[in-house]
């Protein structure tokens, strides 16, 4: 004898209930968007853009900033790329570099050094840009 479930079923209850979710978000995203665009946006976002003009404004996402200021800083194009490539290169091959089992930073004081050095130099860097 099979058993009766009770409870609504999910088509057509469950479905039309979620598309009048989805419709109203929509009407309402939409509606914002083109009716009222300066509430997300700057009035500036809206100037027609010139390719030939960068804005004195800009500067690079935070995590951008130590590059951007080691290549202002650096005399020097080519000597500024070099620097990078040198401590990603570092960075990359530090694993190899560093063969020690002991892996407390207390008992390997210069990779210690050599870390806060270079987190150091990154936040400096960084914060450099920043106000630059």
């Amino acid at each position: 004898m099979a058993r009766r479930e009770t409870g609504l079923p999910f088509y057509p209850h469950f479905v039309i209930e979620d598309v009048i979710v989805i419709l109203v978000y929509l009407i309402l995203f939409l509606g914002i968007i083109f009716f009222f665009p300066f509430l997300f946006f700057p009035p500036e976002a809206f100037e027609r853009a010139d390719p030939f003009v960068t804005p004195a404004h800009i500067k690079p996402e935070w995590y951008f900033l130590a590059s951007y200021q080691l290549l202002k800083v650096v005399p020097g194009k080519v000597l500024g790329v070099s620097l990078q490539i040198l401590v990603v290169a570092f960075l990359f091959f530090l694993p190899l570099i560093d063969r020690s089992p002991e892996r407390h930073p207390l008992k390997r004081p210069l990779f210690t050094i050599l870390a806060i050095l270079g987190l150091l130099s990154f936040v400096g860097l960084s914060v450099w840009g920043h106000y630059s």
